[in-house]
């Protein structure tokens, strides 16, 4: 019966990942796709700079959030395991902890909000586009954030421990769907940016209350009440703490950027790298659906299988990772400049460079995902909390030292620099030193080979895209599209497949494929 029911659980883990993922690549495409045709409208209705205002707005509220802490992370990653042992009064405790939590959280961001009006200014020295209260529209922005403290974000915790992601993708994608309707009808008809920006606080609300609704629903028996075991507080605390300077240098990474070209180079060069950022963000989200659908998997498996089993889907996962993040990042530096052009015009493309610059960070960043998975997932982030504090401070010398030299090429150039030398090799050392136990030299090993391998089928399917299509039009975008579609595929294949970890990582796909359906 113990293994019926071990079978039973990988059944789940697997039709769960499969079900999120299905439904998260749907919300994906509401919330990423469809806001491509609102920014496309936003540009040309109003202009570029108000895309920079938008991004500013965001990074400074983003920076703001680390007064979460990574309340989230720690929570969910103790109802692993309370989840695992149908530990019915526990979870009940967690999600009560969690609301005090986030209630404070929300006084605490509104406080550090306010407190930075005076610092709009310096944050904002360019001219602002016509009619425009710089103030206003921050408050507009802090209310979205604040409000979501308050409301019932603390419920989505047991969404995502119990795998059951679909139902905030669902609910995300209705809302969604409906608040850029109205974006959309309120640039068209008002042309006024105000109209644009009150919806979303106003569809944060919803969404937050339809969420709750489906959580007691779905579970019922699951109420914010009790408290938590002395040893498990201490944990979580202890676990709050490390996440805190964790959290510190991704949002760095992420906020950081848009404030340095804000203040160094203005809102129209904002606005235009926001542009090139919102296509790897789009990027990024289509993969952070299926990263998010197998990490509970992950963290389910971490508390229940042997280490040797967890490194052996590791190396898997690693595998499938090189193709997928190597083929995308080949398919940003031969398309990123022709779609640009095509989209909002010749006259804000980036130098190529550039564009070599963004497949690297592109690169690099994706490519930590299954390190990070596998210690989001183990809880480890104590072990390292003192990695993102020396990258987040090399990467900020960095980024105001070379915007101001060589302009938005210092900002990337930075990132990518913090990522390849300190964030990456640092991270993945902690999970091998205290996840496996084990040393790295195989994985690094692995890891090159894949990199070069990588650089090498870029270099030459970009040669053949200009060769044939060096132009922009929309069919030489089709062109090219169909060249990176077919060719590095074919090179990614004829390299990899005969190698044990493409028969291996094939037949487990197989397997998990066989499994569901």
């Amino acid at each position: 019966m113990e293994i019926k029911k071990e079978d039973d659980m990988k059944y789940e883990r697997t039709k769960n990942t499969v079900r999120g993922t299905a439904f998260g690549i749907l919300n994906r495409m509401i919330s990423l796709l469809i806001p491509f045709l609102v920014r496309t409208i936003l540009i040309k209705v109003l202009g570029i700079e108000y895309l920079g205002l938008g991004s500013l707005f965001s990074s400074i509220l983003g920076v703001l959030s680390l007064a979460e802490l990574g309340i989230g992370s720690a929570i969910v990653f103790a109802l692993y395991r309370a989840i695992a042992d149908e530990d019915g009064k526990t979870i009940c405790a967690l999600m009560a902890f969690y609301k005090k939590a986030y209630h404070t959280v929300g006084w605490i961001v509104l406080a550090l909000g306010l407190l930075l009006i005076p610092l709009l200014p310096i944050l904002c020295p360019q001219v602002l586009p016509d009619g425009m209260n710089i103030y206003l529209l921050y408050f507009i922005y802090l209310a979205n954030t604040v409000l979501s403290y308050f409301m019932f974000a603390y419920k989505n915790c047991l969404l995502t421990a119990f795998q059951r992601i679909d139902i905030s993708s669902n609910v995300g994608s209705c809302t969604n769907l409906v608040l850029y309707l109205f974006q959309i009808l309120g640039l068209l008809l008002t042309q006024n940016y105000y109209y644009f920006v009150i919806f979303i606080p106003i569809f944060s609300i919803i969404q937050n209350i339809v969420t709750a609704y489906y959580v007691t629903k779905v579970y019922p028996q699951y109420l914010p009440h009790g408290k938590l075991e002395p040893a498990l507080h201490d944990i979580i605390f202890r676990k709050i703490k490390a996440l805190f300077l964790y959290r510190i240098g991704s949002v760095v990474l992420t906020s950081v950027d848009s404030i340095v070209i804000s203040v160094f180079l203005g809102l129209s060069v904002l606005g235009q790298y926001n542009s090139y950022y919102y296509v790897v963000y789009t990027l990024f989200g289509f993969l952070q659906v299926y990263y998010n659908a197998i990490t509970p998997g992950i963290g389910n498996s971490m508390s229940t299988e042997t280490i040797e089993k967890n490194y052996l889907d590791f190396n898997r996962l690693n595998f499938l990772q090189s193709w997928v993040i190597g083929w995308c990042s080949i398919c940003l530096v031969c398309l990123f400049q022709p779609f640009i052009g095509l989209w909002i015009g010749s006259e804000y493309l980036f130098s190529e460079r550039v564009i070599f610059c963004w497949g690297v960070y592109f690169y690099l960043w994706k490519m930590m995902d299954v390190v990070n998975i596998y210690k989001e997932a183990s809880g480890m982030w104590d072990y390292d909390k003192y990695r993102q504090i020396f990258a987040s401070g090399v990467n900020l010398f960095l980024n105001i030292s070379l915007v101001q030299k060589i302009g938005i090429y210092g900002v990337l150039l930075s990132t990518v620099i913090s990522i390849a030398f300190i964030t990456f090799p640092w991270s993945t050392a902690v999970l091998f030193k205290y996840y496996f136990k084990m040393g790295m030299g195989e994985y690094f090993k692995k890891y090159f080979i894949r990199a070069g391998v990588t650089i090498i089928v870029c270099l030459l399917t970009y040669c053949v895209c200009e060769l044939f299509f060096s132009y922009i039009s929309v069919w030489a975008f089709i062109g090219r599209g169909l060249i990176c579609l077919i060719f590095p595929n074919i090179l990614f294949w004829g390299v990899g497949h005969l190698s044990k970890d493409y028969t291996d990582t094939r037949q487990w796909i197989v397997g998990k494929v066989k499994a569901v359906f």
